[in-house]
């Protein structure tokens, strides 16, 4: 019998993507190759985590997408995985953003952090960004909504001494690591990008809360309109 809180967590809309599969206590994960060979290895990996935990599909609760906001092919990819297992399994989908995961790994990081500042490499000189609040980064309702833009556009006054700041983008465009720094943010070393472990809390939240989709429902988020403008032609 499925126990709901068996979830498998897909993530290829981060650099480096993944796979997971919660079972009570324990969190196994599989990270998946290159870019290009990524479509090839999502299925096989999901069926070694399955072997290595003893589990069939039908034993699954839910799934657990990041979906995003990324770079488009990842993104694309994840959503679609997650729809195909969800309708052949008959299973509910959970959606994270990967910024609020981000968030919530940040978090963790900086126990004194009252808010956190995610901000990944979009190239095209951009960033997507957003601030959380500890208190509801668990809702994964941003204080400043996720967008993409160029550094300079990124809500840095919200942020005061103590507040913690992570993500790729913060490597890419030092000057904003600067300014963040004259703030007295706190940015832990080598976070560049959320942790499976992080996507499964925030599943398990919103699963909590009933946030469940339908396969159909799981959607991409891009946030770049000039790329989803280009899918619905």
């Amino acid at each position: 019998m499925a126990d709901r809180r068996n979830l498998l967590a897909i993530d290829t809309a981060s650099a480096q993507a993944a796979v997971a599969l919660h079972i009570g206590p324990d969190l196994l994960v599989r990270v998946l190759p290159a870019a290009q060979d990524q479509s090839r290895a999502v299925l096989p990996a999901v069926r070694e985590l399955l072997a290595e935990a003893g589990l069939s599909r039908s034993s699954l609760g839910a799934i657990v997408l990041a979906r995003g906001p990324g770079g488009f092919t990842g993104v694309r990819l994840g959503v679609a995985v997650a729809q195909g297992l969800a309708y052949g399994l008959d299973l509910p989908v959970v959606a994270v953003s990967n910024l609020a995961a981000l968030a919530h790994c940040a978090f963790a990081a900086a126990p004194g952090a009252k808010r956190a500042l995610a901000c990944v490499d979009a190239r095209m000189r951009e960033v997507y960004f957003a601030v959380y609040e500890r208190e509801s980064i668990l809702l994964q309702q941003p204080t400043a909504p996720e967008r993409v833009g160029a550094p300079a556009d990124m809500p840095l006054d919200l942020l005061a001494a103590g507040d913690v700041a992570a993500g790729s983008g913060l490597s890419q465009f030092p000057q904003s690591a600067d300014a963040l720094r004259l703030r007295g943010v706190v940015m832990p070393a080598n976070l560049i990008q959320c942790d499976m472990a992080d996507i499964i809390a925030l599943g398990l939240a919103a699963l909590e809360r009933g946030e469940i989709l339908a396969a159909a429902e799981a959607q991409p988020v891009y946030l770049r309109e000039q790329v989803t403008a280009v899918t619905k032609q």
